[in-house]
């Protein structure tokens, strides 16, 4: 909605002759994320105006580093309904990684804190509620949102998950990361967490691509290449700060 504000406005002003900004006001001190967390959203959306406040997303159950991107090798995309069956798509390897990665998370942290995993695809929210159950870990499922980007819009949990899909097809040899690359869907799915951010993703499909190129880029100090089959102790020592 805003977006479309700032859009007319600028349309009328364009229209009117004028280059005027539109009478929108951007609230600049933010009271939800932890200032590395933030450090991105706020350089590559909002001109670097974000500030974080003493303390903010700072919790003591939750033992973690702030940010970190698991590059996940092995992974391959799929379509749920096959090629040509619809336009959404799923990643089993980065989904069980995604589980193992959650059970870490449960060794580390001490209840209660709220957790959500979240993605850009409904194929995927399934697949990895399917491997939630593979791996016979119900017994999380209670203790963790699972849901699209699209949905969780507006919300926020303590620790966040983020699962990429896309990733390298030997079939296609496709380099596309369909609406992904969407800035509005980037925007949201990084600004989810106060406390913890884990973006999963296939570094050689995304490391082209614009904006999620320069996070990869920006990254470098966190960015972990993990093997879709890690264990959860092996997760901890990268996850613990």
């Amino acid at each position: 909605l805003m977006e479309r504000l700032q859009l007319h406005f600028r349309q009328q002003a364009a229209a009117e002759g004028e280059e005027l900004e539109p009478p929108v006001l951007i609230l600049k001190r933010q009271f939800r994320m932890r200032r590395e967390i933030c450090a991105f959203p706020s350089k590559q959306f909002y001109g670097n105006q974000l500030e974080t406040g003493p303390g903010v997303g700072l919790n003591p159950r939750i033992p973690l580093y702030p940010f970190t991107l698991f590059g996940v090798t092995g992974a391959q995309e799929f379509q749920p309904g096959g090629r040509g069956g619809g336009h959404s798509f799923a990643n089993s390897q980065e989904a069980s990684f995604i589980v193992t990665l959650s059970s870490a998370v449960h060794q580390t942290c001490t209840l209660p804190f709220s957790m959500a995993i979240i993605t850009f695809y409904r194929g995927q929210k399934e697949e990895i509620l399917k491997q939630f159950r593979l791996a016979g870990r119900e017994d999380l499922l209670p203790l963790i949102d699972i849901d699209t980007v699209d949905a969780f819009q507006g919300q926020e949990r303590d620790i966040v998950i983020l699962s990429c899909v896309r990733a390298n097809d030997p079939i296609l040899a496709s380099t596309t990361i369909g609406f992904v690359r969407s800035e509005q869907r980037m925007n949201v799915a990084l600004t989810r967490p106060k406390s913890a951010l884990f973006v999963c993703m296939d570094i050689d499909r995304f490391q082209g691509t614009a904006n999620w190129g320069d996070l990869i880029a920006s990254s470098q100090d966190r960015l972990i290449k993990v093997s879709s089959n890690s264990t959860a102790a092996a997760l901890t020592e990268f996850i613990v700060e």
